[in-house]
């Protein structure tokens, strides 16, 4: 999901180009092994694009080396609905820096469209999933790093920005995707748009009861929010329960909240949902069963 506004770039009744995409190839980086970038642009219009009437650009914005690909194409003939894709690979400068990238697109006579994107960012590989299956629901904590699980399902947060979960099968537990970021405020303050915010945590602690365990994050997001994020898991269910509590630190105009995006496809199996869950009011202003 991209950190920045994805504007686009229109001619009513020729091409229409826009930045369908700009993902990693992996959901995070580890340490400073190389990472490939992918960027797909389409025509949406109803003409073709002649060769080289658009460019693009592709900048690694924050803690990032180029390696290899080209940074500064045209782009090729595109027929209506047509796509090409760019790939570039990329190098963390250090084990903890922060990487952002950004990809513009250049057309005659209309403003650039800009896609922006961060990337996660860990020190060490993901460890493979601990063998053991809980019996009953429990969570534990280790400074930024908590674990919150049952018998079907594991949530594992890593520093606290990146979740990983896995899903328990008859071959064991097995990873099928990340959660990053946790948690997005879109600013809609004048002068601010297309910047977002997301979610640093300071403190995290843990908790249990009969049926039930959780992850409890305290922190903030940016300079204008406090927000509380908690995780629970419940006996018997393979649903992840996800509560938000924001208090803005000055009036502030909002955009939109986004609830933390989830990344499949790292070992995922393809299971089907098999619980229907709606959403319901748990308190004032507040909006409860993001599963």
């Amino acid at each position: 999901m991209a950190l920045g506004l994805c504007a686009m770039a229109a001619n009513a009744g020729g091409p229409n180009l826009e930045i369908e995409s700009l993902v990693p190839t992996q959901v995070w980086a580890t340490s400073t092994a190389d990472l490939v970038i992918a960027g797909t642009l389409r025509n949406r219009g109803s003409e073709v694009l002649p060769p080289g009437a658009g460019r693009i650009r592709f900048f690694a914005l924050s803690g990032l080396d180029y390696v290899s690909g080209d940074t500064s194409p045209k782009l090729p003939a595109l027929s209506p609905g047509q796509s090409v894709t760019f790939v570039w690979r990329v190098r963390p400068v250090s084990s903890d820096a922060r990487l952002a990238v950004a990809l513009s697109l250049e057309q005659p006579n209309a403003p650039p469209t800009i896609r922006m994107i961060a990337i996660p960012h860990l020190q060490n590989p993901v460890t493979e999933d601990p063998v053991l299956v809980a019996n009953a629901c429990r969570a534990r904590v280790d400074g930024l790093d908590a674990t919150v699980e049952n018998d079907r399902v594991r949530l594992r947060l890593l520093g606290g920005s990146l979740a990983v979960v896995s899903c328990r099968s008859g071959g064991g537990w097995r990873l099928v995707g990340a959660v990053f970021p946790l948690i997005r405020c879109v600013s809609a303050e004048r002068g601010e748009v297309p910047w977002c915010e997301t979610f640093q945590p300071e403190t995290a602690s843990a908790f249990a009861t009969k049926d039930t365990a959780g992850v409890v994050l305290r922190g903030s997001i940016g300079t204008k929010w406090r927000a509380t994020l908690r995780f629970t898991v419940r006996k018997g269910s393979s649903a992840i329960d996800e509560h938000l509590w924001l208090a803005a630190q000055k009036t502030l105009q909002v955009q939109c909240i986004c609830f933390s995006p989830f990344h499949a496809g790292a070992g995922s199996f393809g299971m089907a949902a098999s619980e229907a869950i709606p959403c319901s009011a748990s308190g004032s202003n507040m909006v409860a069963a993001c599963r």
